[in-house]
């Protein structure tokens, strides 16, 4: 059946060619009129050609197709001296020579780059083109076929065989859209497919057919990889924003974004001209002039200038979002050691499906702030989802690199494979373990014993989104980035920095605004439910107040200064001050907890908590008869407790920024090497770094130190615990009451 309509079709369209076909003829260049603006790359490039093979109008396959009126084709005949049949009937002889009426043009229907290059190629005596002749009443739908089945200058793009495609489709024009998908070769057939059928995304690249200068930069190879990464959400949200884009530079007129070409588009691909005061003044001009929309007035070119001053982020381009998907599709190789989606699943929806809520405290949202820090930020379990998700993409952002895509269960390949670093990767299950997420994959890695310790990326460091020069160059601006690119970034690649509203401008841009503009591109800004810290680093000396977010410190309990009562630090293998590298340089500790054995990798299910970056005050210093914190104190103090013969005792108070809690970490690490473990009052093994945050959290300002002999843990000892934490929780309150009392006498 389809083949007779084929047949009949055909058919029709060969009768209508031979009726509208006037003939060939050798016509001036300059009564040819171009009906499209050209790519000036396509003309130099077939200059070139020209030069070096020779030019060759009158081979067939270089004939432009031209469309001319019934009464100019008679006049020019007349003016000519021909017949009508000299046109159709050649043999040996030379295309007879066609000349046009005074002011008459011939419309170039396909070949106008041609055209334009032999204009400027050829000499004055030779500036003439072989053209086929139809009437300008010629069906449209045959010349439109005739335009496509002409000889091309170049094979039709991923772009155009995507937009004539689908054109076909909404014109239900079941032929032409064939004609189309016969013209994909390899894989591309199979790749669109799977593409069109997925609604949401397929409505967000035709969402996209408005703007044809976008279209050069599809790519159909790209889409099967694009497809396999369970990204929905981000592959929408990064098209939405190119669509935006335009729509917002051209004021929301359809009309003039259809006249916008891919030397428009390429012109701006990935500049940030909002930013960068030398990405505008190296378009400003060309807009001006018209290099650049040239097909728009000059009121709208000089308002679309004024609407790239005022933009954020890069230029987004349908290029630029293809390369920017291989770097998101190595950031979500990382994420499938931690979950695996199932078919249904995209990514982010089988992160949200195995958030548990482990860890967490109602109405505070976990924030990390930096390496080893945290914040807790007012919030609701919503927030935590989707704050929780966010930091993982923001983890795999800053560590890829050591995360490669897990192998395939059943490959037996001798290939040999990248593997992920084992102390990343338990870092990696750790934060998510910390931030409300379980899974079998997070469980399985929290049981294994890495070797060493994870990287320490120092200091968290505050990023500048300008600087002096040029900028970072364009052609880093998407995809992956380059390894220096990588290390200078990853210290800064936190959530609070890259949700950050920033209307910086300078002469250039650094690599660390491309990865704001990429994350945002396709994550998009968080929804504003929860405050994100100051984007600022930690500083060598500790602040004036640590951050709060609805009084958190004064909801979650008061802190406790108290002394050493008995025993000290020597006696379990602590150290007063600082550990140092010898040269008084404070070291800061990965806040990664690096888990020995399976109880390890529990987590209190309460912890959450201020922890920012600061210095140590030492508790000897600060010893007294009682010490009172008020609840809002940059410090805190915080008690280790030993199990003596049945009895807890103090053998510590450390008295700590909260700012910069890294001492308690430190003694809590030293402890774990003298064979101690750390537990909270619910008798939770704790992680070194999570001590400080565990014991405030909870309101006991205390941790306990159980030697690893004694791990059997009991209903006595867990009742004996117990008292101590509420013991504490007590003599807290008494302290704040009486703070409070001092504070009105």
């Amino acid at each position: 059946m389809a083949q007779i309509r084929a047949t009949a079709e055909a058919a029709r369209f060969e009768a209508e060619r031979r009726l509208k076909h006037q003939g060939s003829a050798r016509v001036a260049l300059d009564s040819i009129e171009l009906t499209q603006r050209v790519d000036r790359k396509r003309v130099e490039h077939l200059k070139f050609v020209f030069g070096k093979e020779g030019c060759r109008p009158e081979h067939i396959v270089n004939h432009a197709l031209l469309s001319i009126d019934k009464s100019t084709l008679h006049e020019a005949l007349k003016e000519s001296g021909i017949s009508p049949a000299a046109l159709l009937v050649h043999g040996n002889s030379a295309y007879p020579v066609l000349r046009l009426p005074r002011g008459k043009k011939l419309m170039c229907l396909h070949g106008n780059h041609r055209i334009q290059a032999g204009k400027e190629h050829l000499s004055v005596r030779d500036q003439w083109w072989i053209v086929d002749l139809y009437l300008a009443d010629i069906n449209r739908d045959v010349a439109q076929f005739l335009i496509e089945e002409y000889a091309n200058e170049a094979d039709p793009t991923d772009g155009e065989v995507y937009c004539k495609i689908r054109k076909y489709h909404f014109e239900r024009n079941l032929n032409f859209e064939r004609r189309w998908w016969a013209r994909l070769k390899g894989s591309r057939p199979r790749s669109l497919q799977r593409l069109l059928r997925h609604d949401e995304i397929r409505s967000a690249f035709d969402n996209l057919l408005d703007i044809p200068g976008q279209w050069y930069g599809m790519q159909l190879t790209t889409v099967n990889k694009m497809m396999g990464m369970n990204f929905e959400e981000g592959i929408v949200n990064a098209l939405n924003h190119i669509r935006w884009f335009w729509h917002d530079l051209l004021d929301g007129d359809i009309d003039a974004m259809r006249q916008v070409n891919d030397i428009d588009v390429k012109a701006l691909e990935s500049l940030a001209p909002g930013a960068s005061q030398h990405d505008f003044e190296a378009i400003e001009r060309q807009v001006r002039g018209g290099n650049i929309f040239g097909s728009l007035d000059q009121v709208r070119r000089a308002d679309i200038l004024e609407r790239l001053r005022r933009s954020s982020g890069l230029v987004p381009t349908l290029r630029s979002f293809f390369h920017d998907i291989n770097y998101w599709d190595v950031c979500l190789g990382g994420l499938l050691h931690l979950f695996s989606p199932s078919h249904r699943d995209t990514m982010i929806s089988a992160m949200q499906s195995h958030f548990t809520g482990i860890n967490q405290r109602d109405g505070f949202v976990m924030i990390q702030s930096g390496e080893g820090t945290f914040i807790a930020a007012a919030g609701a379990e919503a927030d935590q989802v989707e704050y929780g998700y966010r930091q993982l993409f923001v983890f795999v952002m800053r560590h890829f690199k050591y995360l490669p895509r897990p192998t395939k269960r059943g490959d037996l390949s001798c290939k040999p494979r990248a593997t992920a670093d084992p102390a990343v990767l338990h870092q990696f299950a750790s934060l998510a373990q910390r931030l409300g997420f379980e899974s079998p994959e997070i469980e399985s890695i929290l049981l294994t014993r890495p070797d060493r310790e994870p990287e320490v990326l120092g200091y968290c460091n505050t990023p500048a989104f300008v600087r002096p020069g040029s900028g970072e160059e364009c052609r880093q601006r998407s995809g992956i980035p380059p390894l220096s690119t990588f290390r200078e970034d990853r210290t800064s690649l936190y959530l609070h920095f890259l949700d950050k509203e920033q209307n910086e401008n300078n002469e250039g841009i650094t690599s660390f605004y491309v990865r704001q503009s990429v994350y945002l591109q396709f994550l998009g800004r968080s929804n504003g439910g929860v405050i994100l810290p100051e984007a600022s680093g930690p500083s060598a000396t500790p602040p004036q107040r640590p951050y709060e977010v609805a009084n958190f410190h004064d909801e979650a309990g008061p802190g406790e200064v108290g002394r050493e009562e008995a025993g000290s630090e020597e006696d379990w293998g602590g150290e007063n001050g600082r550990e140092g590298n010898g040269r008084g340089e404070d070291r800061r500790d990965s806040w990664t907890p690096i888990v020995y054995d399976e109880m390890n990798s529990d987590a209190d299910p309460s912890t959450s908590g201020p922890a920012l970056g600061g210095r140590i005050l030492g508790s000897p210093d600060n010893e007294g008869p009682e010490m009172l914190e008020t609840p809002d104190s940059d410090t805190v103090a915080v008690s280790f407790k030993i199990l003596d013969n049945g009895t807890w005792r103090d053998v510590q108070t450390l008295q700590v920024y909260r700012a910069d809690p890294s001492e308690v970490a430190r003694v809590a690490k030293k402890s774990m090497r003298k064979g101690f473990r750390t537990m909270d009052t619910n008798m939770q093994l704790l992680a070194p770094d999570d001590c400080f945050e565990a014991a405030t959290i909870d309101g006991t300002n205390t941790i306990l130190l159980i030697p690893q002999a004694d791990l059997d843990v009991d209903e006595g000892l867990v009742a004996s615990a117990n008292v101590v934490g509420y013991t504490a929780i007590a003599e807290n309150e008494r302290k704040k009451t009486r703070v409070n009392y001092l504070a009105f006498s």
